[in-house]
């Protein structure tokens, strides 16, 4: 969908009450009007190969998160998994082992 759109939709949707909004999506712009935080794709991308002992913990996952592309303020949710990522990946216990790391 248009960022247009969300952003009509959470105007009218705060009319009514407010909300807090989440977009799976990876568009800067989401933070200006439209949502509250966005899923931090890449972060998770970085989070994982540093658990697998292929990437630098410190630089990754700063660097990874889209900091510097994104409104100052603009809250990005970290996490290690979700339900699209079992679905196309792997579920938590498989790609990190039953200990918590591959």
């Amino acid at each position: 969908m248009p960022t247009d759109f969300w952003e009509e939709a959470r105007a009218r949707l705060n009319r009514v009450k407010p909300v807090m909004m989440l977009s799976e999506g990876t568009l800067p712009e989401h933070h200006m009007k439209a949502f509250d935080l966005t899923y931090s794709w890449t972060c998770t991308t970085s989070l994982i190969r540093c658990c697998r002992g292929r990437g630098r913990s410190r630089s990754s996952t700063r660097s990874s998160g889209g900091v510097l592309q994104f409104p100052r303020g603009a809250l990005r949710m970290r996490f290690n998994t979700n339900h699209d990522k079992n679905a196309w990946d792997a579920p938590a216990v498989v790609k990190f082992g039953p200990r918590g790391f591959a």
